[in-house]
């Protein structure tokens, strides 16, 4: 934990396969005629909307001994998947939404958007609505921050990934 924090980088990336083991999980019961197909992707969305605001909830929630909360950044805005995308989406709706009966902005976690012409800078690229989303958010709640993934890549030296801020911690 670099400078108290840590980070959780590319939860969209890294939290996709488990949203399709959700929507794997709604398609068998759909097969087995318990819920109609066309349920399924009202129902996965949910499922990631509410699992974005508990996450959003809980790290609001901690505290440390001095009664602080968790030094905590994520990152997302890379992962061209349907389930990543997902991910990306809902969480930038429930940020932008705020915390709690009063819509507080929360301070943690930090949000960092990286943006990559051929994945969402452009209007012809597939993530670009997700940067839409993102402004949205950033003009409601000032998070996400931007960064340019060309630029990350040439300051750290990092080739092959976008390095995130506060010590990086990858998800499984």
């Amino acid at each position: 934990s670099q400078y108290g924090g840590s980070t959780l980088s590319h939860i969209d990336t890294h939290l996709a396969p488990y949203v399709e083991l959700s929507y794997n999980k709604l398609l068998k019961l759909a097969l087995e005629g318990k819920i109609s197909e066309d349920f399924i992707s009202e129902a996965l969305e949910k499922e990631v909307y509410d699992a974005m605001q508990t996450f959003l909830y809980q790290v609001n929630s901690l505290t440390t001994t001095n009664g602080q909360a968790p030094f905590v950044s994520i990152s997302l805005g890379l992962e061209q998947s349907e389930f990543g995308k997902m991910i990306t989406r809902n969480y930038l709706k429930v940020h932008k939404e705020g915390v709690g009966k009063n819509k507080v902005t929360p301070v943690f976690p930090k949000v960092i958007f990286f943006l990559q012409e051929g994945i969402n800078l452009n209007k012809n690229d597939p993530c670009y609505d997700l940067k839409q989303i993102a402004i949205d958010c950033a003009v409601e709640r000032i998070y996400p921050d931007w960064v340019s993934l060309p630029l990350n890549k040439k300051v750290t030296g990092a080739n092959d990934s976008a390095t995130t801020c506060m010590g990086e911690l990858l998800l499984p």
